[in-house]
């Protein structure tokens, strides 16, 4: 009995089972592996590529600011009384001289008449009084009067000048209150709104604000630049300057040359048709912005701008010719190195250090690495590495890159 073998039943589902188990693997395996050759197919994973061009690309600055008019008249009352007539529609262009508002004249036409019969009445006392003098000066002079009657005489006529001439001084204030009665455009402009109405009381205690006129033939728009980029315009102004005195310019040319093209872009994306020139910058830096006041000027003909419109405004500071230019997506970096990956005419992946420029609206400008007519990856970059072979599938520049990023 102790030496009966053991029975082989007892091991049977065991190993079955174990064996179904390692067929199920295997099987599993096969099938992950299929998979990926499918992905990748006969000639190697798809990508898209895009070859390296060779344009000039402009470098701009932007700024964001605010219009303003370079003539703004307030029209305000100088004499209180009640609106009689408003001679124009709010909103329309008007010329200097013309009629805007009549305040109530008869309290200041009364005034007036008063002061002039006040006039009237000193003159009459000076002429009385001159003629004492006249009378009493031959007197005077033989003794006939007493001395001292002379010259009270002769101070009396001093009186009598003095009183006229306080007279008509009342009587130009009162012409002047008449005057302001009568309000007129001091400059061509369009006129704004008014707050006032026909019977409304104004000038009491305050010049009260009738209307605004803003002449926007030419528009301003003022923005702050740092310290640093105000050096930097000087620093190329010059350079500049200094070329074109190399190309002999005539001193008249470089005067009439803006220095830099400048644009407005508005808040619809459009770009102002005129270019603007610079026409102030401030006399010092402000020490709590650490930004230097710059006022630049429009053109604006058909009065398309209007005061207090936000817009951006775009500086050309340098064009950077025959700059070697690829797509953002295909400019790969690791802690600060960047790399892109080329694919050479034997469809081989080729990994290629290189060393950006500026950056632009989708595209990257690449100072070195790269040659012009290359085919760089711009999808599929995570599926390949260095000396795979690829579908590479050419695709055109992106049309983007055409307008190029600026800084704020």
């Amino acid at each position: 009995m102790k030496n009966q073998p053991p029975k082989l039943s007892a091991f049977k589902p065991k190993k079955a089972f174990l064996a179904l188990a390692a067929m199920a693997l295997l099987s599993a395996l096969s099938s992950c592996g299929g998979s990926e050759k499918q992905t990748e197919g006969p000639g190697g994973a798809a990508v898209t590529v895009t070859p390296v061009i060779q344009k000039t690309i402009p470098q701009y600055v932007e700024y964001v600011a605010q219009t303003e008019a370079p003539v703004s008249v307030e029209i305000r009352a100088r004499v209180e009384g009640f609106v009689q007539q408003i001679a124009f529609k709010e909103g329309s262009d008007v010329k200097e001289g013309d009629l805007l508002f009549v305040i109530d004249p008869k309290p200041y036409e009364e005034k007036l008449a008063r002061t002039k019969g006040k006039v009237a009445e000193e003159e009459a006392n000076y002429l009385r009084a001159h003629q004492d003098v006249e009378r009493y000066r031959p007197l005077a002079k033989i003794k006939a009067i007493p001395l001292r009657d002379f010259d009270n005489a002769l101070a009396l006529e001093k009186n009598a000048e003095a009183a006229v001439e306080a007279a008509k001084a009342d009587m130009r204030g009162a012409e002047l209150d008449v005057g302001y009665c009568t309000i007129k455009a001091p400059a061509s402009g369009r006129i704004g709104s008014t707050p006032v109405r026909v019977g409304s009381l104004v000038g009491k205690g305050e010049p009260t604000l009738l209307a605004t006129i803003s002449n926007t033939d030419q528009i301003w728009v003022s923005f702050g630049i740092s310290e640093v980029e105000y050096l930097q315009f000087r620093k190329k102004r010059a350079e500049r300057e200094a070329k074109q005195a190399a190309e002999t310019q005539a001193a008249e040319t470089q005067a009439s040359q803006p220095q830099y093209k400048i644009e407005m872009l508005l808040a619809d994306g459009t770009i102002h048709p005129h270019p603007g020139r610079v026409n102030f910058a401030d006399r010092t830096i402000d020490p709590k912005t650490g930004t230097l006041r710059v006022r630049v000027e429009f053109p604006n003909p058909q009065n398309i701008l209007k005061p207090g419109q936000f817009a951006r405004i775009r500086v050309l500071l340098e064009e950077h010719p025959n700059a070697l230019v690829v797509p953002v997506r295909s400019v790969q970096e690791i802690q600060g190195t960047y790399s892109v990956m080329i694919v050479g005419a034997d469809n081989k992946v080729a990994f290629r250090p290189v060393k950006p420029g500026l950056k632009f609206g989708g595209a990257w400008v690449i100072n070195e690495g790269v040659t012009a007519g290359e085919k760089v990856i711009v999808e599929g970059l995570q599926k390949v590495k260095e000396g795979m072979i690829v579908q590479a599938k050419e695709v055109p520049f992106p049309e983007e890159t055409a307008k190029p990023e600026t800084s704020p």
